[in-house]
């Protein structure tokens, strides 16, 4: 399901053209906000 351009153009204009595109981008935020949980490094 995507988001209709007419009520979201700015979001569909930041998303990357095709799946795999789309994939890769939610795979490195997914991967960012479970890094916000890690231990931090001292300091």
């Amino acid at each position: 399901m995507s988001l209709p351009p007419d009520r979201f153009p700015n979001v569909v204009a930041l998303a990357p053209p095709g799946p795999d595109e789309r994939f890769d981008r939610g795979l490195d935020v997914l991967v960012r906000v479970l890094a916000t949980y890690g231990p931090r490094p001292p300091g």
